[in-house]
């Protein structure tokens, strides 16, 4: 007979309505768990049933991925490391500002210290050094 497109709506018989949840619930948790095992993504699936009990899915787990998405981003250490609304906008081009301020002056010495190798390097081998060779 094969598959069949259904038409979404609401189921009006409550125990198709709960093996249909039942079923559908663990499709949604396979997903979840193909998508961070192929991909390597990290994925967190809260459900909730009729009755108000709780399902949840985590890779690696729930509670950790809920609670970095939740964590402001004062907490979180590294600028972006928290995801969402928790996320200050101001801060963070602040905090990207100072990354990339702190990093063109490390740029700046590593070219001064390349500058420096090459005269000295250069000077050796005016002066015929076979190291320098």
């Amino acid at each position: 007979m094969g598959r069949k497109k259904i038409v979404i709506r609401r189921i009006e018989n409550k125990a198709a309505r709960d093996i249909c949840f039942s079923k559908r619930r663990q499709g949604l948790f396979r997903k979840a768990n193909e998508l961070a095992v192929m991909c390597g993504a990290q994925v967190a699936a809260v459900v909730y049933s009729r009755a108000g009990k709780a399902y949840s899915f985590g890779h690696p787990s729930a509670e950790d991925i809920v609670d970095r998405f939740l964590r402001p981003a004062e907490q979180a250490g590294a600028a972006g490391a928290g995801m969402g609304a928790a996320v200050d906008p101001d801060r963070l081009v602040e905090q990207l500002q100072q990354k990339y301020n702190e990093l063109c002056t490390e740029q700046n010495a590593v070219e001064q210290r390349k500058e420096l190798w090459g005269e000295a390097i250069a000077k050796g081998r005016a002066e015929g050094s076979q190291a320098a060779a």
